[in-house]
């Protein structure tokens, strides 16, 4: 699901294909600046990496997600209300110095973690084979995710506008 925010596109007349003086933007690039992909998905990858941290704020991010913003799915399109929006930023606070007790520099896993983390949560993984054969496991492009629906939700507060998902 994408996150926009809401009554923008209405109140400014265009159809969400990033005006350059949107008065809305987000983002400081050529990106819709009332709109932004996969960023729904990113909030369940830090769900996963507190999960990886056994940190109860895993569990309370996604009861806020699944009980208070999903609930209204079916019905209508949901909301996240700027107090949830608050909540939610409440919630990733941290998430990247945390990640720190499993990783090093650039979030690259610890190797006495590697094994932990394959087990648990490859998908957060990215790996590689570095130019002298050693593997990279890294949380860097996860945590990247997050931090980009993080700055989405600080945008929406800046702005003072609820995100819808879509």
């Amino acid at each position: 699901m994408g996150f926009w925010l809401k009554g923008t596109i209405d109140e400014v007349g265009c159809e969400g294909e990033g005006c350059v003086n949107c008065p809305y933007r987000i983002m400081d690039t050529e990106s819709y600046a009332c709109t932004a992909e996969n960023y729904w998905s990113a909030l369940y990858k830090a769900i996963a990496l507190w999960k990886l941290l056994e940190d109860e704020r895993g569990q309370q991010l996604y009861n806020l997600l699944k009980e208070e913003i999903e609930i209204n799915i079916v019905d209508e399109v949901p909301v996240i209300t700027l107090e949830k929006i608050k909540k939610v930023l409440s919630l990733l606070a941290g998430l990247d110095e945390a990640l720190y007790a499993i990783s090093e520099k650039d979030w690259f896993i610890k190797p006495e973690h590697i094994d932990y983390v394959l087990k648990n949560e490859s998908d957060l993984v990215s790996s590689w084979q570095n130019t002298d054969g050693k593997w990279v496991h890294t949380l860097a492009n996860s945590l990247s995710q997050v931090q980009g629906a993080e700055f989405f939700l600080k945008g929406a507060l800046r702005v003072g506008r609820e995100v819808e998902l879509d």
